[in-house]
């Protein structure tokens, strides 16, 4: 991509994916768009949650989504590579809500790892039947290249054994679901009867084309990727609600580690987590979201 498109993309996005942007299209939002009951509801968000070590970021996109889908009556599954930041996160969701969270539910998972992927399922079905919204939200951004225990490059291993092995990229839902145990992320859509999927990604996808035969490029070429993928699964399944979405560019801990130049300029016109989580929130639960075509990019505005 050429310097003046990259420069466009930044002023653009800067307008509109800051916090004023956000507060500045709030103006015309339907307020009631998120009243709604999640009561008897069955929702799974994977990742992100501050570690305590983060005290300037008591939120991340995970947490906020978990937070709003249990205080609007959900049951809702909190899916972490790390039990003490899932255990803090989980902690802080019941003390602001002032609930005991028998419906917050926490369950170790590396998204990153298809065998975890599979077990946690395996676990999961024999206590639910049905789930009606999951936010694929966990990622990593690793600036060095290193790999996960299955010899995975990292970054590529988050962002797409959240959703499926590469197996199933290339099978039918038959032949992956029928007469056996769901094996991956995306089994789990299917088999799970799920109404709402939401995949978080990044507007920075925009500086990508999609290079099929190297994924691995970039954290940018995943995110493109992501977007294709949501498009497919939306033609396939016309009963299920696939959406992904740009959650603007919002103050979290992973931002600040991994692009640190990038955050020190800009923190002060991010958005809070909970701004960057709204988007999530309309896509996954609001009846206005009922009516975008399967497949949409949301842009977070």
């Amino acid at each position: 991509m050429t310097i003046y498109h990259k420069a466009v993309w930044f002023f653009t996005d800067f307008r509109n994916f800051t916090k004023s942007g956000y507060e500045r299209r709030a103006a015309s939002f339907n307020k009631d768009a998120l009243d709604v009951d999640l009561t008897g509801k069955v929702a799974v968000v994977t990742g992100k949650h501050p570690p305590p070590s983060f005290p300037l970021f008591p939120a991340c996109l995970g947490k906020s989504t978990a937070q709003l889908f249990y205080a609007k009556g959900a049951t809702v599954y909190m899916l972490c590579r790390d039990v003490g930041r899932g255990e803090h996160a989980r902690s802080d969701i019941m003390e602001r809500l002032e609930k005991d969270g028998m419906r917050l539910k926490l369950h170790q998972v590396d998204i990153a790892d298809p065998v975890s992927i599979r077990e946690w399922i395996e676990r999961f079905e024999k206590v639910e039947e049905k789930v009606h919204i999951l936010v694929n939200n966990a990622g990593v951004m690793v600036n060095e290249r290193t790999f996960t225990s299955v010899s995975m490059e990292q970054n590529f291993s988050d962002e797409h054994n959240r959703h499926i092995l590469p197996h199933a990229a290339t099978t039918t839902v038959a032949e992956e679901c029928q007469g056996r145990s769901a094996r991956s992320m995306y089994d789990f859509m299917i088999r799970f009867f799920l109404k709402n999927v939401v995949n978080v990604s990044s507007g920075g996808m925009f500086l990508e084309r999609l290079d099929v035969t190297d994924l691995q490029h970039d954290k940018m070429s995943l995110c493109r990727a992501q977007i294709e993928l949501t498009n497919r699964w939306a033609s396939r399944h016309s009963d299920i609600k696939f959406l992904s979405m740009h959650p603007g560019w919002t103050d979290t801990p992973g931002l600040a580690k991994s692009m640190t130049g990038f955050y020190d300029k800009l923190k002060l016109s991010m958005r809070t987590s909970d701004l960057g989580a709204d988007t999530i929130n309309w896509a996954a639960c609001s009846r206005e979201a009922e009516g975008m075509p399967g497949g949409s990019f949301l842009l977070g505005e």
